[in-house]
């Protein structure tokens, strides 16, 4: 039994034709894939910066807060430091005396 070498080469051919249609639909899986690797990262490195900034604002507004209690209590403490230094003005100012003391000549 005899085969022709054209039915030789047709067959070999449809062997290596199957060979390369298989090579190219990996080669578009490779290719999804490689851009769903690329595509997670971009959206990984976006989620992150969004992480960052958000994190940012929180404490630049939790800093904003800070400084206004500490403002307020600031001026609450100025307040009573003017109160203070005012009723130890007057304690500590003399006292007219009622003539209760001769005054030595």
């Amino acid at each position: 039994m005899e085969i022709s070498i054209e039915k030789y080469l047709d067959i070999r051919f449809a062997h290596l034709e199957g060979n390369l249609n298989e090579l190219r639909s990996d080669v578009r899986e490779l290719r999804g894939f490689k851009l769903w690797i690329v595509g997670t990262g971009i959206a990984s490195f976006i989620g992150v910066i969004l992480i960052i900034i958000g994190t940012i604002g929180i404490l630049q507004s939790e800093l904003s807060g800070i400084r206004s209690q500490m403002s307020l209590y600031q001026s609450q403490l100025n307040a009573q430091m003017q109160t203070f230094t005012e009723y130890v003005k007057e304690v500590t100012q003399p006292q007219p005396s009622k003539g209760g003391t001769p005054s030595k000549k």
